[in-house]
């Protein structure tokens, strides 16, 4: 039996998130919110079962999420806007897998 994947906006932020060698530090620590639509339509196909409305909500709930991350980290002291960084959405991803085995 396979493992469960994590559910929610995480597996949305981070599966993409890959830093090419070379590539600006500045351009590449952004999210990519534009390809999540594609990104997550292919899971689906690929049969994670996202819902429907998950797959059509995608970038607004991302976006939702990075930034309630950010400002939670604002309140811990972060100066830098965060919700667009894709240490956000690793973030997201961790909180994600933590609340895995709570069901």
């Amino acid at each position: 039996m396979a493992a469960a994947q994590p559910r929610g906006l995480a597996v949305k932020l981070c599966p993409c998130q890959r830093v090419r060698h070379g590539s600006s530090p500045t351009k590449s620590s952004k999210i990519n919110f534009k390809n999540l639509g594609k990104t997550i339509s292919l899971f689906k196909k690929l049969g994670v079962p996202y819902s429907d409305r998950e797959v059509s909500d995608t970038i607004a709930s991302a976006k939702t999420q990075a930034l309630g991350i950010a400002a939670r980290l604002k309140d811990q002291g972060v100066k830098e806007e965060m919700s667009d960084k894709k240490i956000t959405a690793l973030i997201a991803y961790l909180q994600a897998l933590g609340q895995k085995g709570e069901k």
